[in-house]
């Protein structure tokens, strides 16, 4: 197959895993860019992508996270800037940078 085989290939690949509901989180940043979930609906269900899991999102939502000065990232919910800093980290986390 040749490279541009490949590459309407993958860019249909593409579209069509975007119509999927179980798409990766960074998918959804790379289409609206960096903001923060509107809610903590939207939190949770980004941080349970990234777990994959719900009740390890909820565990870690809950819990001191070192990246964030040991607050909890539920405390710091309640603001769109803190929703902002809490989903910089879960992103470092689903890009391997640290856990």
């Amino acid at each position: 197959m040749d490279s541009q085989a490949r590459g309407k290939t993958k860019a249909t690949s593409t579209q069509h895993d975007l119509g999927k509901k179980d798409f990766r989180p960074y998918t959804v940043w790379l289409i609206h860019g960096p903001r923060a979930p509107k809610n903590m609906d939207e939190l949770i269900e980004y941080a349970s992508q990234v777990f994959e899991s719900r009740q390890l999102a909820c565990d870690w939502l809950n819990g001191p996270v070192a990246a964030l000065g040991h607050r909890r990232p539920i405390e710091l919910c309640e603001t769109s800037e803190g929703r902002r800093e809490v989903t910089g980290v879960l992103r470092k986390i689903e890009c391997g940078e640290f856990s």
